[in-house]
């Protein structure tokens, strides 16, 4: 099996044994695992992986079944023979498969050639999915290196779209009240009307407790004054990203005037299925025609 990540151009009858595939669909070239036994259909591509790595702790099946239908653990979605597919409309093969690459990953403990933006990737349909574990490492990875995202606003109008834990946006949070310049217009639209207005009645009340500290906030003061205005309690804990541990409580104090810049330890409603639609994997088959057409 090679490593590449792109689709083989070839049908899936070309190369793989088994059952017969429609001509017009071809096999992951990353992902089509003998033994396998849940089968994923991307475009009219086939991923087959195991659905032991999609079940436990996890939404992923019942997010592909009708409110009104319960899981069966003996049959779940997707699984026994290809034509029973799960069709994915919210990523490509290239996202699914870097989420595959998760469980399949043959280095064990470096993930370190996934990009942040494929982090974001697989943040996001973790968040989808609730794969709470894959979410937290994915966290920890992003956090890692989210000096590669240079703009703070812009860490964190991404964090909040996969709701982090309060511990990873506080310092963000810190960090923009404590920046010398309001946040821009460009900025304002990005955080919205009601975070713009928080911030900046976040960055008054700093100001004036500075003003009665004469000048000097401790670290702990301008952390409870941002969190509280933002509704960033929980925060207060810790200001590691998950599974990293908590710091101790800083003892510094943070300039409430213009000559500091940075604050100290700063650091679709969708669900994974369309009902419907022209292509599923019966009509690729032939399944499901009404009787005499």
């Amino acid at each position: 099996m090679t490593k590449g990540t792109k689709t083989k151009v070839t049908t899936a009858n070309d190369t793989h044994g088994g059952p017969k595939f429609p001509p017009q669909t071809s096999c992951s070239q990353r992902y089509y695992i003998d033994g396998g036994d849940l089968w994923v259909i991307i475009d009219t591509t086939y991923i087959r992986v195991h659905s032991s790595f999609f079940v436990k702790g996890t939404s992923f099946f019942t997010s592909f079944l009708d409110p009104s239908q319960k899981l069966d653990q003996n049959a779940l979605p997707g699984t026994g023979r290809p034509e029973n597919a799960i069709i994915i409309r919210i990523a490509s093969i290239k996202e699914f498969e870097r989420f595959c690459w998760v469980f399949y990953n043959e280095k064990i403990d470096d993930y370190s050639e996934a990009t942040i933006e494929e982090w974001f990737t697989i943040l996001r349909l973790a968040h989808t999915w609730g794969f709470n574990a894959v979410k937290a490492m994915a966290l920890r990875y992003i956090k890692k290196n989210e000096d590669q995202i240079p703009n703070v606003v812009d860490r964190i109008v991404k964090y909040e779209q996969y709701a982090p834990p309060t511990e990873m946006l506080l310092p963000l949070y810190v960090e923009l009240c404590k920046r010398d310049e309001y946040p821009t217009d460009e900025e304002c639209d990005k955080l919205g009307d009601t975070r713009a207005l928080k911030i900046h009645r976040a960055r008054e009340k700093l100001l004036r407790a500075g003003k009665k500290a004469g000048g000097k906030l401790d670290v702990a003061q301008f952390k409870a004054i941002v969190a509280e205005t933002l509704g960033l309690k929980d925060g207060l804990t810790s200001v590691s990203a998950p599974g990293n541990g908590s710091q101790a409580p800083s003892t510094s104090t943070l300039s409430t005037d213009k000559t500091s810049t940075k604050a100290d330890g700063a650091d679709e409603s969708v669900s994974g299925f369309k009902y419907g639609g022209p292509f599923t994997p019966q009509s690729i088959w032939g399944l499901g025609k009404s009787q005499g057409t």
